[in-house]
């Protein structure tokens, strides 16, 4: 989700966050970087510098564990109110 993404990618910089509720955003998304070669380009090398520069990844995957445990807890607090996967 874009929640959860939003502390590691930074959209436009080395990825592109698309809400996780929107199947047609992540085609679009898909569809943007088949379609412009340099786009991807430059996102692939800003994930790679990104990626090198973090220096705990053990806190990175700490902080996906707190997202994903969070909404895992809402959802089974409220069952219904939420279907669509959005966190």
């Amino acid at each position: 989700t874009v929640a959860a993404a939003a502390g590691l990618v930074r959209d436009g910089v080395d990825g592109l966050l698309v809400a996780s509720e929107r199947p047609e955003e992540l085609a679009a998304a898909l569809r943007s970087l088949e379609r412009d070669p340099t786009l991807l380009e430059r996102l692939s090398a800003g994930a790679a510098t990104r990626g090198q520069s973090i220096d705990d990844w053990s806190a990175v995957a700490a902080r996906h564990r707190e997202v994903y445990e969070s909404a895992i807890a809402r959802r089974i607090a409220s069952p219904t109110a939420n279907t669509s996967g959005t966190t």
